[in-house]
């Protein structure tokens, strides 16, 4: 566990996080990296995909700010709270071209 985790660890019962967006490239790592440092994780994103590490996962629309809502609330009430929330979501325009 690192320095950082315990100190939370000290002062929380149970490490719990939320990662929005965390079955994508770099919301999977941090989820990944979450679970190394003993935290419970759930992640949240357009599929109920669960990536390594997370406990649950949970599909919502993150256009929407009342799915998004709803999905925080289903989260805390899974973890029994929550302590730290990351948003690695994004979105890529893949076909557009780009002039500079």
């Amino acid at each position: 566990m690192s320095k950082r985790a315990e100190k939370i660890a000290a002062q929380a019962e149970e490490l719990r996080a939320l990662v929005v967006g965390g079955a994508g490239g770099i919301g999977s790592a941090v989820v990944a990296a979450l679970a190394r440092d003993g935290f419970n994780v759930v992640s949240v994103d357009r599929e109920e995909t669960v990536p390594q590490g997370a406990g649950h996962a949970i599909a919502a629309d993150l256009r929407d700010a009342t799915a998004c809502g709803t999905a925080v609330s289903e989260a805390a009430e899974h973890l029994g709270g929550l302590d730290v929330l990351v948003h690695a979501a994004g979105i890529t325009r893949d076909r557009v071209s780009w002039k500079l």
